[in-house]
């Protein structure tokens, strides 16, 4: 069976969209490692397997390298390589665009499209390219043309949070999200989505059958784990370095780790913050991500404070290099107004990072019992949760340990397992694929 996957978010920062492409490749490519495949592969210290036998752009027998750009011929691998990429009867053809510079698996087939504008590109270049490849299914990510589809499609949405959240966006944002994706919701043969939270919106607002919908929590990188799970992140600094001893230690610091958006709920932990420090706290607030076109709530926060020079923004940070931020961090708090799934908590966790979360939407889903959990709309929960971890003997430690037992339940493997489920369940309804 035949499935092209729309990765045209890889190498554009998008960080909740690219995490989630790059961990799914990653587990399809354990599972043909796991079923015997004999692609030649190795894997990266973090992220994407890597090919270190064909870089990017060059020629390959499974055609890693192809480009197509608007007249010329788009490659089929459907009548094309012997030894076709596939997890039993399937096979992968990889839809990127040139912003991609990254290594590419050679059990993949990869063809780069024009990047476009975002209309042009889903609506337009996508369906001109599945025309010609001809796939049994199309998996898309929110966006896939809902009228003369060239091919069924299985669609991933993360959340609603232009549904459930609406303040977070732009009048005229919301109800082109609200809207069109609902419309290519429904034209979709299944939905794949990331927590049990996002399927009941998807069925509650919508009305979109349960059996149509199925959920594929997200997981974790590799590269975020602690590097000595008997020592206290907090208290060595050897991830940089590789030393075994312990090195001088940096000031303490609080750290949250997302995009500036009203629903992250970043004015109501800068209050939490600020109280803390009115009461002698040592620690700053390291606050890590992009700021959105509401963020200038956030920065006036910070400067009416009256602690301006103990916060740090430091803006974007690569997943290759987030996993030391985390394991030196005194606690990671996240306390979101809403989410479809929330992966900085496990990645906090998976680094051995006690957390502070919210208790809403799909967070306890990942958090589990491993977390403080907080009434985001109560500054002083929020603040007593970071002071409790902060000061309470032995309950650091305690949500340590048990952060990286639950981080330890979420994989890329089982996130594709149940993906490949939802196409062969989606291909038997359709007859397609045998």
């Amino acid at each position: 069976m035949h499935i092209a996957i729309d990765a045209c978010c890889l190498g554009r920062k998008k960080t909740g969209n690219e995490t989630y492409i790059r961990g799914l490749l990653s587990g399809f490519e354990a599972l043909l490692a796991r079923t015997g495949s004999e692609c030649e592969m190795r894997k990266a210290e973090c992220g994407i397997i890597r090919n270190s036998v064909h870089p990017r752009g060059s020629a390959s027998p499974i055609r890693g390298g192809d480009k197509w750009a608007a007249g010329e011929a788009i490659p089929n691998p459907a009548s094309g390589a012997p030894s076709s990429p596939h997890i039993g009867d399937f096979r992968f053809t990889i839809l990127t665009t040139p912003a991609y510079q990254g290594a590419r698996a050679r059990c993949f087939d990869w063809v780069d499209i024009p990047l476009g504008n975002f209309a042009t590109r889903n609506f337009l270049t996508i369906p001109r390219v599945l025309k010609r490849l001809k796939p049994d299914l199309y998996h898309g990510v929110y966006w896939s043309r809902f009228f003369a589809q060239p091919a069924p499609t299985v669609l991933t949405i993360h959340d609603l949070s232009f549904v459930g959240f609406p303040q977070g966006f732009h009048r005229h944002e919301q109800l082109v999200y609200a809207n069109l994706i609902r419309l290519c919701a429904w034209s979709a043969r299944h939905i794949l989505t990331i927590s049990e939270s996002s399927k009941r919106e998807m069925m509650r607002y919508w009305n979109i059958p349960a059996e149509k919908i199925t959920v594929a929590y997200l997981a974790q990188d590799s590269c975020y784990s602690p590097l000595d799970p008997s020592v206290p992140p907090a208290n060595n600094q050897q991830a940089a370095s590789g030393n075994q001893e312990p090195t001088i230690k940096p000031p303490p610091y609080i750290l949250y780790v997302g995009n500036l958006h009203p629903r992250k709920n970043i004015v109501r932990l800068l209050d939490a913050f600020v109280r803390l420090k009115q009461s002698a706290l040592p620690h700053k607030l390291k606050i890590v991500g992009q700021a959105t076109w509401m963020a200038g709530d956030v920065f006036a926060a910070v400067r009416d404070s009256g602690f301006a020079d103990q916060v740090q923004f430091t803006g974007y940070i690569s997943y290759e290099d987030m996993a030391s931020v985390y394991r030196s961090a005194a606690v990671f708090v996240y306390p979101s107004l809403y989410e479809g799934f929330g992966l900085p908590v496990l990645e906090a966790m998976a680094c051995g990072c006690p957390v502070v979360c919210s208790n809403t939407t799909s967070v306890p889903e990942v958090a589990g019992d491993a977390a403080i959990l907080v009434n985001p709309e109560s500054v002083s929960e929020i603040a007593e949760g970071i002071r409790r971890v902060l000061t309470e003997p032995g309950l650091a430690e305690s949500l340590r340990e048990r952060g990286r037992a639950q981080a330890r339940k979420f994989t890329w493997e089982d996130c594709a397992k149940e993906t490949i489920s939802a196409y062969r369940k989606t291909a038997e309804r359709l007859n397609v694929g045998g």
